[in-house]
């Protein structure tokens, strides 16, 4: 019997000692935590001037399902250019929020393409509702 006693104080000793080392993560502060970010990324197509083609413009966005605030992380383009044009090339891409600018709810994000042509510079904007 005190052999029983013993196994069931050290048992308990055991699991109290080792509840007290876990520590609490909280997705509340700053968003540091990654259990409540979520990634996702959406893309729009945006035309060009003539017959010069077009561009298909990416955002990533996380967002922290906690606190209910998001932001942009990163934006990029995939240039599908008419072959006829070898002087097009892309000179910006911008966001409007810009990256890293939390916001909450439903947005409307706007994508500001530059891009040049024979020295002449254009910029062509696109939308993508969040």
């Amino acid at each position: 019997m005190k052999k029983i006693m013993k196994l069931i104080l050290s048992l308990t000793l055991v699991s109290v000692l080792s509840l007290a080392g876990i520590s609490q993560v909280s997705a509340l502060e700053d968003g540091a935590s990654t259990r409540a970010i979520e990634t996702y990324s959406r893309s729009v197509d945006i035309q060009l001037a003539g017959d010069y083609g077009y561009v298909t413009a990416t955002i990533n966005i996380s967002h922290n399902m906690t606190t209910g605030k998001s932001w942009i992380t990163q934006v990029s383009v995939k240039e599908h250019f008419n072959v006829s044009y070898v002087l097009l090339r892309t000179e910006d891409i911008n966001t409007s929020p810009t990256i890293g600018t939390t916001f909450q709810g439903a947005i409307k994000v706007k994508i500001i393409y530059k891009y040049v042509h024979n020295n002449t510079h254009y910029t062509t904007n696109g939308y993508i509702q969040l």
